[in-house]
């Protein structure tokens, strides 16, 4: 039983992160997250749910501006999967 608990937490974890996308303030900035993790979310590590968690709690407007280029992060990792996110919406519109 003690081995089901990493992966139950880990379910868990992905719901929470689900919710905290599907509850944006902005449609847009919801839709393009919704879109990501529709096509990545079961396939990102521990580490990019981390870093998921941490732009989660960025601000609608900033995320959008980061999204149209019109701000960047200074943060390396989150910086990474920010451009995981703005490619798969660009994939989207091809």
């Amino acid at each position: 039983m003690a081995g089901n608990t990493g992966g139950t937490c880990e379910a868990v974890r992905r719901k929470r992160l689900r919710y905290h996308i599907a509850k944006r303030a902005n449609l847009e900035v919801e839709t393009i997250l919704n879109h990501f993790w529709n096509r990545h979310g079961h396939e990102l590590t521990s580490e990019e749910l981390d870093d998921l968690e941490r732009l989660l709690k960025l601000e609608d407007l900033d995320l959008l501006d980061m999204f149209y280029s019109r701000k960047s992060l200074s943060d390396r990792r989150l910086a990474v999967l920010l451009t995981k996110i703005i490619n798969a919406w660009k994939e989207k519109r091809k």
